[in-house]
C-alpha cells in the first residue's frame, strides 16, 4: 500500500452482518434480506473508495476528489481480535473491513464521527415464488417482513458517518505513525468508550421500561391482590351476618317449639295444642247435650204411661254416657298440665 504520505493510519470497523436492511432503489421493495450469499457481497467492498459521509453521487469512482482513504481487506470475525490500542474485540460472526485514510482532515473526521457505513446497490435479487393462487409467498427473518434476498451487490463506496446503519460499526485503530501524540491515542479511546456509553445508556433505558414495567406489574398485582383481599373480607363480613341471622332463626324457632310444646299435649306422639283439647271438650259436651236433648224430645210422643219411666231410664243412661266421656277428657287434659284445670 503506497500512498506517499506520512499520514496514513490504518483502521478496522464492523461494516457488516446478517438482517433485513431497508432498500430504496426499486419502487417494488421495501426490505430486504442480507444472509446466504453475504460472503461475497462482504468481500465485494474490496478495493471500495472511503468518503466523508454518504453523498450523491452515490457511486465513487476513481480520482473522485471526496476519496479519503480505501478498504484494504475484509474478513468474517470469528475468533476476535485485539487492536495496536489492546482493545480486545470479541468474536460476534459479523464481517469487518480493514481501511486507511491518507491525510489529517479525514482523521479528524474519524475522530469526530467514529462509525462507518457502506453503500451498495443490489446486481440480483432472489424473490420469493407464487402459490397456486398466484399470491407471493410472505417471507420474514426473526420476525421482520421482506420482499426480496441479496444474492450480489455493486459496492458504492464506503463512508465514515455519525449515524451508522449497523450501531456495531465502530472504528478500531490498528496503526500509529511515529509522530502521533499520546493525546490522538487517548481521543480515540474516549471515541470507543462514547459508543460504550451510549450502548450503555440504550441498555439502562430499556432497563428503566422494563423496570417501569415490572413496577407497573407488581403495582396491579398488588392492587389484584389488594382487591382480593377487600372481597374476602366482605364475604367473610357476608358469612358472619349470614351465620347471624341462621343462629338467630334458629334460636326463634326454638323458642317457638318451646312455646308450641308448652301449650300443648303430646297424644300419640303428636302434640296438640290445649285450645284445641278445649274445643274437642267443647264439642263433646255440645254433642252429648243434643243427644239428650234428642231423646227427651223423643219420650214426648211416647205415652203418658210409659214416658216419665222411659225419659228417666234414657235420661239417666245419657247422662251416665256424658260423664264417662267428661271423665276421659279430663283425664286426659289434667295429666300432663302439671295438675293445672284448663277450664278455670
Amino acid at each position: 500500500m503506497e500512498t506517499g504520505s506520512e499520514n496514513i493510519q490504518t483502521f478496522t470497523a464492523c461494516f457488516l452482518y446478517p438482517g433485513v436492511a431497508r432498500y430504496d432503489k426499486d419502487q417494488t421493495l421495501k426490505n430486504v434480506l442480507i444472509d446466504r450469499h453475504i460472503e461475497d457481497i462482504a468481500k465485494s467492498f474490496i478495493g471500495s473508495a472511503m468518503i466523508i459521509n454518504h453523498s450523491n453521487p452515490a457511486e465513487v469512482k476513481e480520482g473522485d476528489p471526496r476519496i479519503v482513504g480505501k478498504v484494504t481487506n475484509v474478513f468474517l470475525n470469528k475468533d476476535g481480535f485485539t487492536t495496536k490500542e489492546g482493545i480486545f474485540v470479541e468474536a460476534d460472526q459479523k464481517y469487518y473491513c480493514d481501511f486507511y485514510l491518507k491525510d489529517e482532515t479525514a482523521i479528524k473526521e474519524w475522530q469526530k464521527l467514529g462509525f462507518v457505513s457502506c453503500a451498495w446497490e443490489a446486481i440480483e435479487l432472489i424473490r420469493p415464488e407464487r402459490n397456486e393462487r398466484g399470491q407471493l409467498e410472505k417471507l420474514s427473518y426473526i420476525n421482520v417482513e421482506y420482499e426480496a434476498e441479496v444474492k450480489s451487490v455493486k459496492a458504492l463506496h464506503m463512508a465514515i458517518v455519525a449515524d451508522p446503519r449497523y450501531e456495531q460499526s465502530i472504528i478500531y485503530k490498528n496503526s500509529m505513525s511515529e509522530k502521533e501524540s499520546s493525546s490522538s491515542i487517548e481521543l480515540e479511546k474516549g471515541i470507543f468508550l462514547n459508543y460504550v456509553s451510549s450502548a450503555a445508556d440504550k441498555a439502562r433505558e430499556l432497563f428503566g421500561v422494563f423496570a417501569n414495567s415490572k413496577k407497573s406489574k407488581k403495582n396491579d398485582e398488588s392492587y389484584d391482590d389488594d382487591e382480593e383481599a377487600e372481597t374476602e373480607k366482605e364475604n367473610a363480613k357476608s358469612k358472619m351476618k349470614n351465620g347471624k341471622k341462621a343462629k338467630k332463626n334458629e334460636s326463634d324457632k326454638e323458642d317457638e317449639d318451646s312455646d308450641k310444646k308448652e301449650n300443648s299435649m303430646d297424644v300419640d306422639g303428636e302434640l296438640v295444642p290445649h285450645e284445641e283439647l278445649k274445643n274437642c271438650y267443647r264439642n263433646a259436651m255440645k254433642a252429648k247435650k243434643n243427644e239428650k236433648d234428642d231423646a227427651d224430645e223423643k219420650d214426648e210422643k211416647s205415652t203418658k204411661e210409659n214416658s216419665h219411666i222411659k225419659a228417666n231410664s234414657d235420661s239417666g243412661f245419657a247422662l251416665k254416657e256424658a260423664r264417662d266421656a267428661v271423665r276421659t277428657v279430663e283425664k286426659i287434659i289434667y295429666t300432663p298440665c302439671n295438675g293445672k284445670n284448663l277450664f278455670k
